[in-house]
């Protein structure tokens, strides 16, 4: 039996997730499930190697070139260091990365509801329009205070 068209029940032919098939194609769900075997992958590479030492990955180019510490010199340190569970190793690497975790965790979250059509993390408002000048003049004040060869700003440097 045929519906007619102005009526009110729901067709069934229809699916409940008919909301996500635009960003969940398969094509979409296959580099989601790159990204994250990807990410999986070079995690457990770096726990299993440490970067300074292993020889795998090449040195910070802005350090090589400069001599001086960018804001994420230590980064990939402290995350192996994190990985392995020595939390006061990875203070001592990058502080500035490892208070940010927490704020990029939140963030990619907030992304990803709001990819799938759901409301953000509370606060994601707030990050876009006062939080990106003071993220960036945290950070900016982190690269000039890690290169100040005096106590107590030495302690910052990797």
């Amino acid at each position: 039996m045929q519906q007619p068209e102005n009526s009110i029940e729901p067709d069934s032919t229809k699916s409940m997730a008919a909301p996500y098939r635009s960003w969940l194609s398969p094509a979409n769900a296959a580099a989601i499930l790159i990204c994250f075997v990807g990410t999986g992958a070079l995690l457990w590479v770096l726990r299993a190697e440490h970067p300074a030492q292993s020889g795998i990955l090449p040195p910070c180019p802005f350090h090589f070139l400069t001599g001086f510490y960018c804001p994420g010199c230590g980064s990939l340190r402290a995350t192996h260091y994190l990985l392995n569970g020595q939390f006061m190793s990875a203070l001592d690497s990058n502080a500035l990365a490892l208070a940010a975790l927490p704020l990029l965790i939140w963030a990619f979250l907030s992304h990803i509801l709001i990819t799938v059509g759901k409301r953000p993390l509370p606060g994601a408002e707030r990050l876009s329009n006062t939080g990106w000048p003071t993220l960036l003049t945290i950070i900016f004040a982190f690269w000039v205070l890690r290169n100040l060869p005096c106590f107590p700003f030495n302690l910052l440097a990797p």
